[in-house]
């Protein structure tokens, strides 16, 4: 299997606030919740059937499932302490091995695409994202 990955979207902000025992759920240390509901929000409003948040070890991701089959995720993580808390989200997708054979690469590739987008764009605009960096 190979995974579809769209550039991290790397910043800092007070908008997200962290909730007490919330890194019980993910490792130690790994925050995100606040936001990856922020980005739930976001998505159904633009008209994608996204799952609730779950969290994982890595930070809290958003569930896109897709009309063909597999799902998008979209991985929202904080770390650091409350002086410093960069935030992080980036979306992904598995290529699985049936894709691949169906030839849909482009097809999963624009899947991560335009979700990301509409991430990209949505994090730009809100009020106090602070140091934006996309890192490839």
């Amino acid at each position: 299997m190979a995974l579809e990955m769209s550039p991290h979207l790397i910043f800092r902000t007070d908008q997200f606030p962290i909730t007490p025992g919330e890194d019980e759920q993910t490792n130690p240390g790994i925050f995100g919740k606040s936001l990856a509901d922020a980005v739930h929000l976001h998505l159904r409003e633009n008209g994608l059937e996204a799952a609730p948040t779950e969290a994982e070890d890595y930070g809290w991701v958003v569930f896109v499932p897709q009309v063909n089959g597999g799902e998008v995720r979209v991985v929202c993580m904080a770390q650091g302490d409350d002086e410093d808390m960069e935030w992080r989200i980036f979306v992904t997708r598995t290529l699985g091995m049936m894709d691949k054979l169906r030839g849909r690469g482009p097809e999963v590739a624009k899947s991560v695409a335009d979700v990301y987008g509409l991430v990209h764009v949505w994090i730009r605009s809100q009020p106090g994202t602070r140091d934006l960096e996309v890192d490839e």
